[in-house]
């Protein structure tokens, strides 16, 4: 029985344990994005027990990695990587920096987003969504005002958990291909969802209704002033990487 208790991170490198356990022989390095139908579950079983709020990994179909001297991230995807079981306890998150909570808020905040506006559409998700997105943001506003406290863990707990169930749904989009090509520079999975968040929405919400139609569900008058609210979030978080690592960001040329 394999056990993962940890991060995103954790959890995706538990499922790739697994698959190597049950198949020694597969090669990791020519995953080329499809849907694989992996047969798992003929040795182990597994157990995903998350312990920061916001990668959604404990029941994502998806597990990512950085194949041998490659540099953005790949992602193998396949159903059986849902967990036999999965454990929430808000406790466990007690004890993570501030900055890690508002990373995860944020790469949780970012999927409920881009599932919502996604091409793949699941209208029994929707409603979910606007509630998660509402939770995230209002948890986060009192974590700024009132500091952490457990009653706050535990929504941010079960909203990254529903955010996860949305993007397995209907997936991601531009803003996690952008983050997921930042970690080569050590900057978290999260930080950099929030990073292209609100650039993205702006770019995207010229050519989709979708975006005002959320800005209505979340009873607001016009998609800028959810933007206005992320960013408040963004620059009261303080989690934006330093000049230095924006500047070799830019100019680097992998």
């Amino acid at each position: 029985h394999i056990i993962a208790i940890g991060g995103g991170s954790t959890i995706d490198i538990a499922k790739l344990s697994w698959l190597l356990y049950e198949q020694p022989d597969f090669q990791l390095n020519k995953v080329d994005g499809s849907l694989y139908d992996l047969n798992l579950r003929k040795k182990s079983y597994f157990t995903a027990i998350p312990t920061t709020f916001g990668s959604g990994s404990e029941v994502s179909s998806a597990a990512a990695f950085t194949k041998e001297n490659d540099f953005g991230k790949s992602i193998l995807i396949s159903h059986q990587f849902i967990p036999n079981q999965v454990i929430l306890d808000p406790l466990l998150g007690k004890s993570a920096k501030l900055e890690t909570i508002y990373s995860s808020a944020f790469d949780a905040l970012t999927h409920v987003i881009e599932g919502y506006v996604s091409i793949i559409k699941h209208p029994m998700l929707e409603p979910i969504a606007v509630s998660v997105i509402k939770n995230i943001i209002q948890t986060m506003k009192k974590i700024m005002s009132e500091g952490i406290n457990i009653d706050l863990l535990e929504v941010l707990c079960y909203s990254a958990y529903y955010a996860g169930i949305i993007q397995n749904h209907c997936s991601v989009g531009l803003t996690h291909s952008f983050a997921h090509q930042l970690g080569h520079y050590g900057v978290s999975h999260g930080t950099a969802n929030a990073m292209f968040l609100i650039p993205v929405i702006d770019y995207n919400s010229g050519k989709i209704d979708k975006y005002n139609n959320l800005a209505i569900e979340l009873g607001l008058r016009s998609i800028t002033d959810l933007t206005d609210d992320i960013n408040i979030l963004l620059n009261e978080s303080s989690i934006m990487p330093n000049k230095e690592i924006i500047t070799k960001i830019i100019n680097d040329k992998p």
